[in-house]
């Protein structure tokens, strides 16, 4: 069950080992198409807060349990990611190449 996240572990690894961060930041960048621009855009707003309350409310009409542990996952990874945020303070890819 694990070997298949070594792998990638190990891959991208490798490839941090090989190439630059501005390499990889403009080879990712690259791999857009027209209609990934639409959906990923749209998507986006899929991890928002009022998406998150809002699946809360809705879920809360079907099962108490299960809305109660959407909520408290939203919360907890949002401490985590704010945490990680303040602990790493990376800058965004704009200020990288400024």
């Amino acid at each position: 069950m694990l070997f298949p996240f070594l792998v990638v572990l190990a891959g991208c690894l490798i490839v941090k080992l090989l190439f630059d961060k501005e390499s990889i930041y403009f080879f990712l960048n690259g791999l857009h198409f027209p209609a990934g621009d639409h959906f990923f855009a749209w998507f986006t707003d899929v991890g928002n807060t009022p998406t998150a309350i809002a699946l809360t409310i809705i879920l809360l009409f079907f099962s108490y349990r299960m809305s109660f542990v959407l909520a408290s996952t939203y919360v907890f990874t949002t401490l985590v990611n704010f945490g990680l945020k303040f602990l790493f303070s990376f800058p965004r890819p704009t200020k990288y190449f400024e």
